[in-house]
């Protein structure tokens, strides 16, 4: 009976997730990315050692699909640059999620409440010429669906990345690392491949990206943000995805940057139809 509970609970997460295990390992928790929909290339280590910042910390706390699974979300980074390297610390914590359990004989054991998943991870990254720099970040992952029911994973980032005059463009792998397993069957990491590119240009910023979750999905990315006089900045976006990955979404937010030290809040008026979310972000950087 219990590996019959164990199997239909990460049947559920899975089927709510379009069949893709640790779902929250594709969804980007740190504010000001998200409000220009970047997805694919969450904490890319390699563009931290281009950035031209010597500390950049930020702290985000969201609040997803409020009205289906009632999931929320916590994100930290944080990375400093000390001549040619990088070096980061980075975590991001879902908290809940209910999903609705039936057995093997369809039979309905209840509505189930998830423990959390935990990702932290630590990131290296050394800029190998002046525009061109090379990153790798190492996460250890903990997921837990009920008390019988953990599992734990070491994934792996590998990024490239390259900066010239308000240009950039970044490669990465993502979530490359070992497997997942509950008690039963073992499943893979949502690995992907991306690749992205941002111009600015004065107070207009523009991005784009695009992914590939190695589970068979595709999605994609473009965004904009205009800063007016030098603190408020007004973001938007629009992400394409699936249930594979992370749904269709478009994003609205705005940023308010006072000497380094930053507030930020975005919204997402739908997740591919499985509701809203809003996040609300702190930060400092010099």
């Amino acid at each position: 009976m219990k590996k019959t509970v164990i199997s239909a609970l990460v049947t559920a997460v899975c089927l709510n997730a379009g069949a893709q295990s640790l779902p929250f390992l594709l969804y980007n928790t740190d504010a000001r990315d998200l409000a220009v929909a970047s997805v694919a290339q969450e904490g890319n280590a390699a563009s931290a050692a281009l950035s031209g910042r010597t500390l950049d910390i930020s702290a985000s706390y969201g609040m997803w699909a409020p009205e289906t699974t009632s999931s929320n979300m916590l994100g930290f980074s944080g990375y400093g640059n000390f001549g040619k390297f990088s070096a980061g610390l980075s975590a991001k914590y879902k908290i809940g999620g209910e999903y609705d359990i039936f057995g093997s004989d369809s039979r309905f054991l209840g509505t189930f409440k998830t423990g959390g998943e935990l990702a932290v991870g630590a990131s290296f990254a050394c800029r190998i010429a002046p525009s061109f720099s090379a990153g790798v970040r190492v996460n250890y992952i903990s997921s837990t669906l009920a008390e019988n029911a953990k599992a734990s994973a070491v994934g792996a980032d590998i990024s490239l990345a390259y900066a010239r005059n308000g240009f950039q463009a970044a490669l990465a792998v993502r979530n490359i690392g070992s497997k997942v397993n509950y008690g039963g069957n073992s499943y893979n990491l949502p690995a992907l491949a991306s690749a992205g590119a941002s111009y600015a240009i004065k107070s207009f910023a523009a991005h784009v990206e695009a992914g590939y979750v190695f589970s068979g999905s595709f999605m994609a990315g473009v965004g904009v943000e205009y800063t007016l006089i030098d603190i408020f900045t007004f973001r938007a976006g629009f992400h394409y995805g699936d249930a594979k990955s992370v749904p269709t979404f478009a994003s609205v937010g705005l940023g308010i940057n006072f000497h380094g030290a930053m507030v930020n809040a975005t919204y997402l008026p739908a997740i591919g139809g499985n509701g809203s979310a809003l996040l609300v972000g702190v930060g400092y950087s010099f």
